[in-house]
């Protein structure tokens, strides 16, 4: 309900943290894996 938008979008915010987390890690890893 609308009650709840206020805790939803914390944890958007949560996950959006952890999906930039995770494509830096990605990129990273790909970054090493692939030659140059």
């Amino acid at each position: 309900g609308l009650d709840d938008e206020d805790a939803n979008e914390e944890s958007i915010d949560e996950i959006n943290r952890q999906d930039a987390i995770m494509i830096a890690a990605a990129k990273l890893i790909v970054n090493d894996v692939v030659p140059k």
